[in-house]
């Protein structure tokens, strides 16, 4: 504990450097959460880090150790290595898992994670961005929308946008993005999430002077190869 101590009293240490399973608990105190998060020891040494937040499709697990995530090494690999390559630490939520029910739980997990990586890291609070993909694609629209001061930007793949639980659909609250970047990338072949859900998006956030940018691809839903989640940070 004094090590500990030591360490975040002087976030320049290089003992924080890595892949590491992060962990908070609720405001009662009775139940844990966890995150994955990598920092590059490298930015340990710098400037205050840029940090972006992976927000999770899949929530069918009671604890993250017994997630998906854990489970999906090489894509957590990809990350990592294209996270060190442009300058970014990088967070994976869990957002509860099967108790999540709504964007609120998405926005508090965040802001949860938030602390914690501010007790040991010295981050850059400007610069906090959110992707997902799919439905993840979906919550990290709505959790920008739901808390627009929080985040320099949005990049998602296949979101849903125009469906979704009464008063939590990424179309019913577009006004609220009107300052932050958002990047939507979709494939002309998608069968799950046609691209119309983007292209009325879109349309919908020009009328309130918000120009998101449309990329669309000839792929389909989603592709975890290594071009397509290097897309996250370029």
């Amino acid at each position: 504990q004094e090590l500990i101590n030591y360490v975040r009293k002087n976030k320049k240490n290089s003992f924080f450097a890595g892949t590491i399973l992060k962990t908070y608990y609720s405001k009662k105190n009775t139940i844990s959460y966890q995150f994955l998060l990598h920092v590059n020891k490298q930015l340990i040494n710098s400037k205050p880090m840029s940090l972006i937040f992976f927000i999770p499709y899949a929530l069918v697990d009671e604890s993250m150790a017994k997630s998906w995530y854990i489970r999906n090494l090489d894509q957590i690999a990809l990350d990592s290595r294209n996270a060190d390559k442009y300058g970014f630490a990088v967070a994976w939520l869990f957002m509860k898992g099967k108790k999540y029910q709504t964007s609120k739980d998405a926005v508090d997990d965040v802001k949860n994670a938030i602390s914690v990586i501010k007790n040991d890291y010295d981050l850059d609070t400007t610069q906090i961005y959110l992707n997902g993909e799919c439905v993840g694609g979906q919550r990290a629209l709505l959790m920008a929308e739901r808390c627009p001061d929080l985040f320099a930007g949005v990049s998602v793949k296949s979101p849903v946008t125009m469906s979704g639980p009464e008063n939590d659909k990424p179309i019913d609250f577009i006004q609220n993005l009107i300052n932050i970047p958002v990047c939507i990338q979709h494939g002309l072949d998608d069968d799950q999430v046609p691209i119309q859900n983007t292209r009325d998006f879109a349309a919908e956030a020009n009328k309130y002077g918000q120009s998101i940018k449309v990329i669309e691809t000839s792929t389909g839903h989603l592709n975890f190869t290594d071009a397509e989640r290097r897309y996250n940070f370029v």
